[in-house]
Formats: structure tokens, sequence, C-alpha cells
């Protein structure tokens, strides 16, 4: 679904997507958690109508 460049490029949506609906601050230090994890996360907010990268996704 995503391709590693459009992380990168929508990174800072996805930061604050993920902290206002996880909670889940991704620039703090003690957090260790996988990528499978995260990805999981990301994918959740993308599906998620209302948040800035679903926006982007699916914006007609």
């Amino acid at each position: 679904m995503f391709t590693p460049q459009m992380i990168v490029e929508h990174w800072a949506d996805i930061c604050v997507d993920l902290h206002e609906t996880f909670g889940v601050d991704v620039d703090d230090p003690t957090l260790h958690r996988t990528w499978p994890w995260l990805y999981a996360r990301i994918v959740a907010v993308a599906a998620r109508p209302g948040t800035r990268l679903h926006h982007i996704l699916f914006a007609t």
C-alpha cells in the first residue's frame, strides 16, 4: 500500500496523525517498537477518514 518514498514524503502528516489518533509520539526516545508495529498504525491512520494521511491518499 505504501512505498518508503510515500512515508518519507508525508512523514510530518503521519507523525501528527499518529499522535492525534493513537497518542504515539514518534520522537519519544523511550518508544521502542518494531517496524511492523509502526506500519500497522500508519495503515490504520490512512484508512481512517478525517486524518491528514487519508485526505492525502484519497482526496479526489
